[in-house]
């Protein structure tokens, strides 16, 4: 191992040591699987004798799962800092979205701004930089020509101005036009050494990279990024990312997307930038002054203005930091009394920051009751139909224990008590208590021939038992939850769960033993062993993640606090996420084919499933 990561070191020039080992260790093992190769020098066979694989590992090393306008609340909450960031600014505004991948957060970034310099008058010049390590989506990215799952989250009016439409036997294609395209400079560059350009900018996006490198490497690209920021500039980190407290030169001002302003005191200075400034340079101009009328003499006044100066004594002032002639001047007073609004303007602007974090506060304790209260209807629903189901088969039960009582005793033997009866499985009236075992295993496919998962169940299928009695898993109305797939495709074993969120709010276990798959810390784990139980390696077990839609009913940012949840439980169980389907705001639907491993998805307002993974 350590033979290929120095040879793939010497061959692409990356410092692979920046990032976390066991990420890049699993990335390797793909590769070799992938090629059939049956052992580690193998491969570093292969790679000495195919130069172009060290592009094929770079392109699958680096992740590239990206679409127009991801996270969309992030853009809305990017367009309203730069609405205010403009405000006075008499220079271009400068960004950089590294590592950019296959160019559609750029490209974003420039629809974004051709909107708002189309509205808003006197909209400054900008410039937009993209780099990324992967050569392989730099082209993808100049090229500007994107499948339909890159678009699928974009706004109509974008696709109607930005976007040509044009079918081809392998689906449609969207082709950006070329205005949009030729405002995004894409580069080459590994970010963590440093950048190629010796510029400060107004904003860098760079999401979803720290939680793949180390601790070191971490401060490192905070410490490059910080370099190429200017004062006030924003950075804007990836939904599951964060910054410490340790890092001094960076303070939040929105917790929620995880924007960081560089030397920032509080959220009003960035509102007010430029009249900051503007003080901070008359406060130097005054402090460098020096005083026209050196030591000279004033009356010394009491509280009410009267005169207790002796008349043949004065006070000879030795430090003139501010001119105050005893007479004074129009200049001076209109300056003091600029200051004293620009001090009014700041404290108002803060009370009214103030008073929205209250109302979000409040709104968001708002929204939890919300939550807890549609998540308390679907416990109450699942549970009576679970009672409902029980006292079927215990009336079903009983219906057939009298007519075979009654069979017997009209029979010829029904002198024999009990002969030929059968006893009562208890097997059969365990299976319909809802704290059972296997109780929340779906087994039996429904008409289409899909098991589908409701929410906190969970269903296997082994390809190698002949009993199965499907190959499909379906979840039908995913919002907020999330859908976790566990395949094993040597081993042909795969494992589906429907998770609804992070972890139990009980103080005791019991809701987390009796319903595991419906939190995340407990389905994992739950879900894993299954798997392994029937016949997968962990080595070759890989995660599809879906879901995680934000839903207006939401409360406590459930969507948001699954998504980061799940990543970290299977990060901690060392389990590589092969495909992720996150975030949004539409409601979804999936089907997963064991047979082909293709995962297709449905959106609420889309009429027919559409392939978005294939393997």
């Amino acid at each position: 191992m350590e033979n290929i990561i120095d040879k793939l070191k010497e061959i692409t020039g990356i410092r692979f040591e920046y990032y976390q080992r066991k990420f890049l260790e699993r990335r390797i093992h793909f590769r070799v699987k992938n090629l059939e190769i049956n052992s580690y020098k193998e491969y570093l066979d292969y790679l000495s004798a195919h130069p172009s694989e060290s592009a094929c590992f770079l392109d699958k090393f680096t992740i590239n799962y990206t679409y127009f306008f991801r996270n969309y609340e992030i853009f809305e909450r990017f367009e309203e800092f730069i609405r205010q960031f403009i405000v006075g600014l008499k220079r271009p505004i400068r960004i950089w979205s590294a590592p950019c991948a296959t160019g559609e957060e750029p490209y974003s970034i420039a629809m974004l701004f051709d909107k708002l310099k189309k509205k808003i008058i006197n909209f400054p010049e900008y410039e937009i930089v993209a780099s990324d390590i992967d050569k392989t989506a730099l082209a993808i990215a100049k090229n500007g020509v994107y499948g339909e799952y890159s678009i699928h989250e974009i706004p109509k009016n974008y696709v109607e101005t930005y976007f040509t439409k044009r079918d081809t036997h392998l689906g449609p294609k969207f082709t950006l036009t070329d205005e949009i395209r030729n405002r995004v400079e894409f580069f080459e560059e590994d970010i963590i050494r440093g950048h190629k350009k010796n510029t400060k900018y107004d904003v860098i996006f760079c999401r979803n990279l720290l939680i793949y490198i180390q601790k070191e490497a971490k401060e490192k690209l905070l410490r490059n990024l910080a370099n190429h920021l200017v004062h006030g500039g924003l950075l804007i980190l990836g939904k599951t990312e964060m910054l410490m407290n340790t890092f001094s030169s960076f303070k939040s001002i929105d917790t929620n997307n995880h924007f960081y302003v560089k030397h920032q005191l509080s959220p009003d200075i960035v509102l007010k930038k430029e009249k900051v400034k503007k003080q901070l340079e008359l406060d130097e101009k005054v402090k460098h002054e020096e005083p026209e009328k050196k030591g000279q003499l004033v009356k010394i006044m009491d509280k009410k203005g009267f005169n207790i100066t002796p008349e043949t004594k004065t006070v000879k002032i030795k430090t003139a930091r501010v001119k105050k002639p005893v007479q004074g001047d129009k200049e001076d007073t209109i300056q003091s009394r600029e200051k004293k609004l620009d001090q009014r303007e700041v404290q108002t602007i803060h009370r009214l920051h103030q008073i929205e974090i209250k109302e979000n506060q409040l709104k968001e304790k708002e929204q939890l009751l919300i939550q807890r209260e549609i998540q308390l209807e679907q416990r109450e629903l699942l549970i009576g139909l679970r009672e409902k189901q029980l006292e079927q088969k215990i009336a079903e039960f009983g219906e057939n224990e009298k007519k075979k009582i009654s069979n017997k005793r009209g029979g010829p033997n029904n002198n024999q008590k009990g002969r030929g009866r059968k006893s009562v499985n208890p097997k059969l009236v365990a299976s319909a208590l809802p704290n059972s075992e296997n109780s929340d295993q779906i087994i039996h496919p429904n008409i289409k021939g899909e098991l589908n998962i409701p929410i906190g169940h969970y269903a296997i299928i082994n390809s190698h038992n002949e009993g199965n009695q499907s190959t499909k898993f379906s979840i039908y109305g995913l919002t907020s939850g999330i859908a976790l797939i566990l395949a094993d495709k040597v081993n042909k074993v795969y494992a589906i769960s429907h998770i609804i969120e992070p972890k139990s709010k009980s103080k005791k276990n019991g809701s987390s033993l009796l319903f595991p798959h419906r939190y995340i810390n407990t389905s994992v784990s739950s879900l894993l062993d299954n798997t392994l139980y029937h016949g997968a390696n962990k080595e070759n077990i890989e995660a599809l993640v879906i879901g995680g839609a934000k839903n207006i009913y939401e409360k406590d940012n459930i969507s948001q606090k699954n998504i980061d949840a799940i990543k970290k439980e299977l990060f901690s169980k060392h389990i590589m996420i092969e495909k992720e389907f996150l975030g949004g705001i539409s409601e979804l639907s999936l089907l997963y084919d064991t047979v082909t491993n293709n995962l297709y998805v449905k959106k609420k307002w889309e009429e027919e499933f559409r392939k978005v993974y294939s393997n």
